[in-house]
């Protein structure tokens, strides 16, 4: 069977199933492993803030076991971007498997810019809601001043 994909198209469906992959894969192995996640935010260790994607490893674990409620209560966006995962991984690896391009016609990959920015905008107004009742109550003042950055004010 001759290949129809190039180097480049496999090495780039590679790269893709990766980034698919690994976001899964963790969620899947923080739900049915003991330990928990080595990461941490870098923006809310410097300014005490959470940051727009505060959450979203949570609320991937708890789509993991199956509890979507409480993924939509860790991130709004976390059951879309998980789902964006699986998909990107199910295309990629098809494609390699495959040699051939797998193209799911009714989800655009290369989204238009007015796209981009609208979705950009939402996840800011959606972070803002977030940030309201901390802002309300003082503890994002408190937090932000208690903070590396906040320490130099």
């Amino acid at each position: 069977m001759a290949s129809c994909l190039t180097r480049l198209q496999q090495q780039q469906y590679l790269f893709q199933a990766g980034l698919g992959a690994i976001p899964l894969l963790g969620s899947v192995l923080g739900a049915y492993t003991p330990y928990s996640s080595p990461l941490f935010c870098p923006f809310k260790a410097l300014t005490g803030i959470p940051c727009p994607s505060c959450g979203l490893t949570r609320s991937f674990t708890a789509l993991a076991l199956g509890d979507l409620p409480s993924a939509l209560s860790y991130h709004l966006f976390g059951p879309f971007l998980w789902l964006t995962c699986g998909l990107l991984l199910v295309q990629s690896l098809w494609s390699l498997f495959s040699q051939k391009p797998l193209v799911f016609r009714w989800v655009p990959w290369h989204w238009p810019a007015t796209v981009q920015l609208g979705g950009a905008f939402t996840v800011l107004i959606y972070h803002l809601l977030r940030l309201r009742p901390l802002l309300i109550s003082g503890e994002l003042g408190q937090q932000f001043s208690q903070s590396p950055l906040g320490s130099l004010f």
